[in-house]
């Protein structure tokens, strides 16, 4: 295994820490505004996050295509704005 490890990069460790780091951040801004949205957007918008095609979801979900983007739209807009505040409190050692 140590073998293994050394192998790897130190360029290719930032890259994995950084992925992991984006993705804790968002699970976290996730957390914090999912009960701010009703059940449907939330459901929309996680299935989005699987499938592109608003049609496809608009379909699934029995919405207009209209629907999707205004729910994917306020989600993803929330989500950058709770992103953006937890990187900057995190970073300042607030959490």
């Amino acid at each position: 295994m140590l073998d293994t490890l050394s192998m790897i990069s130190e360029a290719e460790i930032d890259k994995i820490a950084d992925q992991e780091w984006q993705s804790y951040v968002s699970n976290l801004a996730w957390e914090n505004l999912q009960d701010q949205f009703p059940e449907l957007a939330r459901a929309v918008f996680e299935a989005s996050l699987e499938e592109e095609d608003n049609a496809a979801l608009a379909a699934k979900f029995d919405i207009a295509t209209s629907s999707v983007r205004v729910y994917k739209m306020r989600i993803r807009k929330a989500m950058h704005k709770e992103i953006f505040r937890l990187n900057q409190e995190l970073e300042s050692g607030g959490l």
